[in-house]
C-alpha cells in the first residue's frame, strides 16, 4: 500500500476506458478503496500526532 497525501489514486488494475458489464459496481469498488485509503491515511497521521 502506498502512502499518498489526498488518497485519491487510481489502481493500475481498475480500467477505466473499457466499458464494464457492471460499471456501477466497478465505481463503488473504487470509491471503496479510495475510502479506505483515506481512513488507514488518516488513522496513521493521527497515530503520528499522537506519538
Amino acid at each position: 500500500m502506498t502512502m499518498v497525501s489526498d488518497g485519491i489514486v487510481r489502481e493500475p488494475m481498475v480500467p477505466i476506458a473499457p466499458i464494464e458489464p457492471m460499471p456501477l459496481m466497478v465505481e463503488l469498488v473504487s470509491w471503496a478503496k479510495a475510502g479506505a485509503r483515506v481512513v488507514a491515511v488518516a488513522s496513521a497521521m493521527a497515530m503520528l500526532s499522537v506519538a
